[in-house]
């Protein structure tokens, strides 16, 4: 659904990108160097959440899709083994986070503005590993006020969940949290901050002190050519995130470098990233996997 959404775009970045005279971009502290790890496989062309599990790589598709993870090959992209998730629905899944013992599914995804319930899957770390169909339990919730966001990068810290919005027509990304069980929960809003792009994935440091934030800047709102976008959260208290040091890095055109949805620390500075493919419906080109470092 989103990739025919920016297939216009896509199309006209290609025809533009050489003329172009600039973007209104975010600025940025520097351009994080990023390596291309691999192409994924065909059936996970819209690579939407990226989970690291010791030493296991696991993503999934976007929206409409069937239930399933993905694991892959860290040092490829291809698959090595697909697993089913009872009872579980993708609606639209966006995003994969974990603590010490679940793996979390959000199927938050709302870009049409028309859903009103949204659910979060958890699935325990211990039989992730083990078993090709896991059980998974539910956890409910809703926003506060009448028009729900489009959430599509998450965390867990703590025993709670922290949802990132995406900021479409404003960049306002908005924070919610909500307890990490199942059952149905009211969303809290705690805060929110200008990021100058659009929220497409988080993850969190294996220390909890340092959260990444990738996306991109609006196609439809900003001069060609739209930039990939990382974030980075660090010296806040508790779970006021934006309190801290903000740092912007850019980190490539988008979509010739990738339409970045999710993204995994695999230690204290490298950070694991993965980019849909695209179908313009004259071309296309594979979701991805890429690695970058973080400054110290």
């Amino acid at each position: 659904m989103r990739l025919m959404r920016y297939a216009a775009a896509i199309t006209l970045l290609l025809f533009a990108a050489a003329g172009c005279g600039g973007s209104s971009a975010p600025h940025a502290t520097t351009e994080l160097l990023k390596e291309t790890v691999g192409s994924l496989d065909p059936e996970v062309r819209e690579s939407s959440g990226l989970a690291i599990v010791e030493g296991r790589f696991y993503t999934h598709n976007d929206s409409g899709g069937a239930p399933l993870l993905y694991e892959i090959n860290a040092s490829s992209g291809e698959t090595l083994r697909t697993i089913t998730v009872n009872n579980a629905t993708n609606v639209d899944w966006e995003e994969l986070a974990t603590d010490d013992t679940y793996l979390y599914i959000a199927d938050t995804g709302n870009n049409a503005g028309g859903r009103t319930e949204f659910s979060i899957y958890r699935l325990p770390l211990e039989t992730l590993g083990q078993q090709d169909a896991v059980d998974a339990e539910q956890i409910l919730f809703t926003y506060p006020g009448s028009t729900p966001p489009d959430a599509e990068a998450m965390i867990a810290l703590g025993g709670q969940l922290y949802l990132f919005t995406k900021g479409w027509d404003d960049y306002v990304c908005r924070l919610y949290r909500l307890p990490a069980i199942s059952g149905t929960h009211d969303a809290i809003l705690l805060g929110e901050q200008t990021l100058r792009m659009l929220v497409a994935g988080a993850a969190l440091d294996a220390t909890g002190t340092r959260i990444a934030l990738v996306g991109y800047t609006d196609p439809y709102n900003e001069v060609l050519p739209f930039k990939s976008m990382l974030v980075t959260l660090e010296g806040f208290g508790g779970d006021a995130f934006f309190s801290g040091a903000i740092a912007t890095y850019e980190i490539g055109d988008t979509p010739i470098g990738g339409q970045y949805e999710a993204a995994a620390f695999n230690s204290g500075t490298e950070l694991y990233l993965t980019a849909e493919g695209i179908d313009s419906g004259t071309f296309t080109l594979p979701a991805k996997l890429y690695r970058v470092q973080l400054p110290e």
